[in-house]
């Protein structure tokens, strides 16, 4: 289930790391590839390919198959950095103010964004600020077609 990029879209990851990676991270959760299909949406043969090195991912189904994998594509690249300190519950202490500044402005974010935006590395790091949360939250919908709620 390969995907058309454009020009300004990022390009495919590196095929053997994320590839060694994927199957490593499968095995350890005592999934197939049927089961990894069914749960990422993307084909056993594209699977196998990539864990092979054959075939490199785009940006976008490595999320869908690190969400199915429940793991960050910063786990799947086997990027290791410094992490924003952490709150009880899980989120950063960015995020939680992020939430709140959206709550008091009566934007609330759904769940899904919630998700998404806790999942989200840059270069092994999480956003540290409110404020780079929003950019994120405007580039994501940005780049799947979402209008903002500005």
């Amino acid at each position: 289930m390969q995907e058309r990029r454009h020009r300004h879209e990022p390009g495919p990851l590196k095929a053997g790391t994320f590839g060694s990676r994927l199957r490593t991270l499968r095995k350890g959760k005592g999934l197939t590839l049927d089961a990894l299909e069914e749960l990422s949406g993307v084909s056993k043969g594209f699977l196998s390919k990539i864990e092979a090195g054959k075939a490199s991912p785009s940006v976008e189904v490595a999320r869908r198959i690190a969400r199915a994998l429940e793991v960050s594509v910063s786990d799947l690249l086997g990027e290791e950095g410094p992490q924003e300190e952490a709150v009880p519950g899980g989120r950063s202490r960015a995020l939680r103010d992020f939430i709140r500044a959206r709550d008091s402005r009566g934007e609330p974010l759904q769940a899904e964004e919630i998700r998404l935006l806790e999942g989200i590395r840059f270069r092994g790091k999480t956003p540290r600020t409110a404020a780079e949360f929003e950019t994120l939250l405007r580039v994501v919908k940005l780049c799947t077609g979402e209008r903002s709620s500005r």
